[in-house]
């Protein structure tokens, strides 16, 4: 089989941990979502940085030379959108290494998004409201034109219509472009 990295981003309440698992089993491939991320973002926040610094490039090391395949629920790009959004330190010469270096594992970034973030707020941090998260959104429609990842697709998830969502994903992952309907 031919190794498979996808990475499923984007704000929280679009739905990224039920689309993964989906697509984990649909492609029989693992699915990996850190255990400490929402403990991580509540109490102690420079774990994103020191991921970045360290886990992260490991991480691309350890698939480079194993050729193993992987669903990640999050990973690096989160670092770029939500230091943006919450004004974290981050490295941005460390982000664009590791993101090199997934781009040569031709991974795939997908960003699940929706149209409007009106009415939802996180429950994991309640202050995260709609307007954050609008603007996690638009961070990570920027991450999407800075990096040099070229498999890539904006996941519109306003219906919440998994089995339409993994359609899309499998028709992108099957011919390597998207044309938005």
């Amino acid at each position: 089989m031919t190794q498979k990295i996808i990475i499923l981003e984007g704000p929280d309440k679009v739905g990224k941990t039920h689309v993964a698992k989906a697509l984990s089993k649909k492609l029989d491939i693992p699915y990996f979502k850190a255990s400490n991320e929402h403990h991580a973002f509540l109490n102690d926040k420079k774990q994103f940085l020191n991921h970045l610094l360290y886990a992260d490039p490991r991480v691309a090391d350890l698939l480079s030379q194993t050729g193993h395949s992987v669903i990640f629920d999050r990973s690096y790009p989160s670092e770029y959108a939500y230091s943006r959004v919450f004004n974290r330190k981050t490295d941005m010469n460390k982000l664009s290494r590791v993101d090199e270096s997934f781009a040569k594992l031709n991974a795939w970034i997908i960003v699940c998004h929706r149209t409007s973030y009106d009415g939802i707020i996180d429950d994991i941090d309640t202050s995260i409201e709609s307007t954050t998260l609008s603007k996690i959104d638009s961070e990570y429609q920027s991450f999407l034109k800075w990096t040099t990842c070229k498999n890539k697709m904006l996941l519109n998830v306003d219906d919440e219509d998994l089995n339409r969502e993994l359609d899309d994903i499998m028709f992108v992952l099957g011919t390597g472009f998207y044309h938005k309907k």
